[in-house]
C-alpha cells in the first residue's frame, strides 16, 4: 500500500512511501487541522483496502465519508455489513454474550462507554448501579433496551435480582439498596436512569440494541468482509457516539478471539476522538498479533478524551508505527515537532567573517529551541496535503517530507451508493422491528421474571 509520496527528511530521492502488511498492522495515526487533508488522504488508504479485497471496518458520525465509500464498494462489486440506525435496525445485543468470551468481558466493555460518555457525572455509586445492572441483565437475557424500565420499576427489579443466580447481582439489589435510605436511592436510580433512557429510548437505536443477539464480528474479520459504521452525528447526537463505543468493544472482544497470525482486518476511524474508550486504544495498539490494524485520524490534542487523559495519546504514539503530521496548532506543533525532528543542537547558523582578515572564523549553531522553534513552524504552516511521516521500523526509523496523493473519485452515483446501503442493512436486521417493539420488550421482561421461579444459590 501506498501512504504518500515524499523524500527522506535528511535527502534522498523522492519516492512512493509504502507500508509493509507488518507496518499496517501496527496502525497508521493522523493528525492535522481541520481543511489540512487528512480526511482525504486516510479515504485514499481505504479505496486502496476496497478495491484489494482487504477486510476493514470504517466508522463514521459526521457521514461524510460513508456516501463515498458505499460508492466504491460499488465500483469494486463488494458487499458490506452496514450498520446505519438511520436507515433500519440491526443486531446489536451488545449484552449477548459471545461463544468463547466471559460474562465479565461483556459488562467491563459496556462499563468503558458508559465511563467515557458520561464522564462528566461518573462515580462509584454510577458505576456501582450499572455494573450489577449489567451482571443481572447478561445472565437473564435481558438488552440495554430493557435499562431505564428495570431502573424505574423497582418491583420490577427486586423480582428480576430474586430471579438470579449470581450471588453478587442479588446480595447487591436485595440487600444493599435495602440497607440504604430509599429516598436516597430513588434519587440516586432516577438519575442513572436519565441518562440510560435518553440512549435506550432513542427511536433510531433502540430497536438495534433490543435484538436478541449480536453480529458476529469475529466472523466478519476472519471472512475478511468490509463494515461500515455510520452514526450521523446531526441525527443520534450524542447516542450515536456512545453506540459507537459500544460497537468497539465488542470489536475488541471479537479481536482477542481471533488466532494469532489471523487475516489482516483493518479498522478506519476519522474524527476517533468521538469513541475513543480504553477498549478503542486498547484495539489500536494491541491487537497486531490477531491481525488487526488501525488507520486513525483526529484534529488536535486539546480534543477529550487527551486533554484529561494524556496517558491515551501517549500510548497510542508508543504503539503505532506510522505517524502523519499535517499542518497543526501551536500547541500540537510543539508536541510532534518532539515526535517527528531531531533536535542536536548541532545545525550551522552561518559563520562569522573576521573583521580585520576577512577569513571566516569558527561557526555559530542554533541552538536546540532554536531549532525547535524553527521546526513548530514548519509543522504550523504546511499547506493542504502536505505531511511529515514517521515510519518505525525494527531496523530504523524514517522520516518524510510528504504530500498526500489526489482523491480518486468513485465511478458509482449517489444512487448506487444509497441502494447498495438499503440492502446491506435490511440483510442483517433483527427481529424486532420498530412496529412491534413495545410488545416485544414487554415479552422479554416478563420472560426474565417468570423462567427464575426460585431464588438462586450463592456461588
Amino acid at each position: 500500500m501506498n501512504l504518500a509520496y515524499g523524500q527522506p527528511l535528511g535527502g534522498g530521492e523522492a519516492r512512493d512511501i509504502e507500508l509493509s502488511p507488518p507496518d499496517r498492522l501496527r496502525s497508521v495515526y493522523f493528525i492535522g487541522s481541520s481543511g489540512s487533508g487528512k480526511s482525504s488522504a486516510l479515504e485514499t488508504l481505504l479505496v486502496q483496502d476496497i478495491h484489494d479485497g482487504v477486510g476493514f471496518g470504517v466508522f463514521d458520525v459526521e457521514d461524510r465519508l460513508v456516501p463515498r465509500v458505499l460508492r466504491h464498494l460499488v465500483d469494486a462489486g463488494r458487499e458490506p455489513v452496514l450498520i446505519d440506525p438511520t436507515i433500519g435496525p440491526s443486531r446489536l445485543n451488545v449484552l449477548h454474550v459471545p461463544e468463547g468470551v466471559h460474562p465479565h468481558t461483556v459488562v467491563e466493555g459496556c462499563l468503558q462507554a458508559f465511563r467515557r460518555a458520561w464522564f462528566d457525572s461518573w462515580g462509584a455509586r454510577l458505576e456501582d448501579l450499572l455494573r450489577h445492572s449489567l451482571i443481572l441483565f447478561v445472565e437473564q437475557g435481558l438488552t440495554i433496551a430493557e435499562l431505564p424500565h428495570f431502573l424505574s420499576d423497582a418491583a420490577w427489579r427486586e423480582r428480576v435480582a430474586q430471579a438470579s443466580q449470581d450471588q453478587r447481582a442479588r446480595s447487591y439489589f436485595l440487600d444493599h439498596l435495602r440497607a440504604i435510605s430509599q429516598r436516597e436511592v430513588r434519587v440516586w436510580v432516577e438519575s442513572t436512569r436519565n441518562k440510560a433512557a435518553a440512549f435506550a429510548n432513542n427511536p433510531f437505536i433502540q430497536p438495534s440494541i433490543a435484538a436478541e443477539d449480536c453480529l458476529d464480528f469475529q466472523k466478519l474479520m476472519d471472512e475478511g468482509r468490509p463494515l461500515i459504521v455510520n452514526l450521523p452525528e446531526t441525527i443520534l447526537g450524542d447516542s450515536g457516539k456512545l453506540l459507537a463505543m459500544l460497537i468497539v468493544s465488542r470489536l475488541y472482544q471479537a479481536a482477542l478471539q481471533r488466532r494469532e497470525g489471523a487475516r489482516p482486518w483493518f479498522l478506519y476511524a476519522d474524527e476517533f476522538q468521538n469513541f475513543a474508550t480504553r477498549s478503542f486504544i486498547d484495539l489500536v495498539t494491541r491487537s497486531r498479533k490477531r491481525g488487526v490494524g488501525s488507520v486513525i485520524a483526529h484534529q488536535t490534542i486539546s480534543q477529550p478524551p487527551f486533554d484529561s487523559n494524556p496517558e491515551f495519546l501517549s500510548s497510542l504514539l508508543a504503539n503505532t508505527a506510522v505517524h502523519v503530521v499535517m499542518q497543526v496548532g501551536r500547541e500540537d506543533a510543539e508536541r510532534f515537532a518532539k515526535e517527528i525532528f531531531p533536535a542536536s543542537g548541532t545545525e550551522a547558523k552561518r559563520r562569522k567573517k573576521h573583521w580585520m582578515w576577512g577569513d571566516f572564523g569558527d561557526p555559530q549553531f542554533y541552538s536546540v529551541n532554536e531549532e525547535r522553534e524553527a521546526q513548530c513552524r514548519e509543522l504550523e504552516h504546511q499547506h493542504q496535503r502536505e505531511c511529515f511521516v514517521k515510519v518505525k521500523r525494527n531496523d530504523g526509523t524514517e522520516v518524510f517530507v510528504a504530500q498526500s496523493y489526489d482523491l480518486p473519485e468513485p465511478d458509482a452515483t449517489q444512487e448506487q451508493g444509497a441502494h447498495l446501503a438499503a440492502e446491506a442493512v435490511t440483510r442483517f436486521a433483527p427481529g424486532a422491528p420498530r412496529d412491534r417493539l413495545a410488545r416485544f420488550l414487554a415479552q422479554k421482561r416478563r420472560r426474565a421474571v417468570d423462567e427464575g421461579e426460585q431464588p438462586g444459590e450463592p456461588d
